[in-house]
């Protein structure tokens, strides 16, 4: 009897460049707002992500929280 794919596999392609998009604008969102810095150097005030690079692609870690 053959078993259904985990739900992880049946995700489609189209829902995948979504999720690209949104992190694309999340990313955008944060820069606009001054909340992203490149390294991990002491971080600047409101601040609240670096991008890190992992295996040598851009990973967006959060740093802290910020009460805005």
């Amino acid at each position: 009897m053959a078993t259904k794919p985990k739900a992880k596999s049946r995700v489609s392609r189209a829902s995948r460049s979504e999720e690209v998009r949104e992190a694309d604008a999340f990313l955008a969102a944060l820069k606009r707002h001054g909340q992203v810095q490149e390294d991990a150097a002491p971080l600047k005030p409101g601040v609240t992500h670096v991008i890190e690079r992992v295996k040598g692609k851009p990973r967006l870690v959060r740093k802290r929280f910020s009460a805005i």
